[in-house]
């Protein structure tokens, strides 16, 4: 159970639960609850009484990006909030910009919060690539904010926000998604055999071989004894993401909750670009440029 905290605490952005969801456009604003919670039960994140959430879609990628927290308090607040005391003075909010501090980065577009994420030992240009990857915006601005100048900054927001509505974070209800969970694995189910039926025609007129290898492969996958309605949401998912991207691959296994797969593109950025999508999830194994077919191959192992 979370700990019980004052209307006042700050929640720190290590505290929040973090995931990221691509989609083919953005989500109308009836269907978002529903979105919001499929995609965190599917992340096996714990939905209660008390989970709230705070979503920002980067639109020039199509992406959602979720944040989750589950605390006991009136009125939720979180550390990367408190950057916006850094516009106070500022009358025109017109640039994008990149605080930088310790264990934490985050993005205020326009001097709102756009997004934000954990971080351990990841230099300026780590995260500056990741974020011109993800999001496609070029930052105007990159600061870097001490545990000093946090401070007082903090003191500053908490003064002007006590006893006030905080902003972004709402409270999630939490339905019954019984039913819901049911019909969305048939569905997935259904359209997800599809799917390796049209790969499986198309590709099979370029190479007979691995394809039927391959179709071996996802045989063996529907024939195991596993949580059918998550392995099949996640891997629909996953063509999605290598459509989205214009990628193509020749292999693909499921073994023990990971799925490796071999992906090819001409453009390394276009490879690195899918990686980001899966984050923390994802391991790289190999990249390489092959000659003689003038493409990168990236070899990945996925948890899902």
């Amino acid at each position: 159970m979370s700990e019980v905290v004052s209307d006042n605490t700050i929640i720190p952005a290590s505290k929040i639960q973090f995931i990221a969801v691509c989609v083919t456009e953005k989500i109308k604003p009836r269907f978002l609850q529903d979105f919001l919670i499929t995609n965190i039960k599917l992340n096996n994140i714990l939905i209660d009484n008390n989970t709230y959430v705070w979503h920002s879609f980067i639109e020039e990628t199509n992406l959602y990006k979720i944040y989750i927290a589950n605390e006991m308090t009136k009125n939720i607040d979180i550390s990367p909030n408190i950057l916006s005391e850094f516009y106070e003075n500022i009358d025109e909010k017109i640039t994008i910009d990149l605080f930088v501090l310790k264990d934490f980065f985050a993005v205020y577009k326009y001097g709102k919060l756009y997004c934000f994420k954990n971080i351990k030992e990841s230099t300026k240009t780590d995260i500056q690539n990741y974020i011109t990857q993800t999001c496609k915006i070029s930052l105007d601005n990159i600061y870097e904010i001490d545990d000093i100048r946090f401070k007082e900054l903090q003191s500053s927001y908490e003064i002007k926000t006590k006893n006030k509505d905080k902003p972004n974070f709402v409270k999630l209800k939490k339905d019954n998604l019984f039913l819901y969970f049911s019909a969305f694995s048939f569905i997935c189910m259904v359209f997800f055999i599809g799917v390796l039926n049209l790969f499986y025609n198309k590709a099979i007129q370029n190479n007979d071989e691995k394809i039927i290898l391959l179709k071996k492969e996802f045989d063996k996958l529907k024939n195991k004894k596993i949580n059918h309605k998550k392995i099949s949401y996640d891997l629909i998912e996953l063509f999605k993401y290598i459509k989205l991207e214009k990628l193509y691959t020749n292999k693909i296994v499921y073994k023990k909750h990971q799925v490796q797969l071999s992906l090819f593109h001409k453009d390394k950025s276009k490879l690195l670009n899918f990686s980001i999508i899966y984050d923390d999830k994802i391991l790289i194994e190999n990249i390489e440029f092959l000659e003689k077919q003038n493409l990168y191959e990236m070899v990945v192992k996925i948890a899902i």
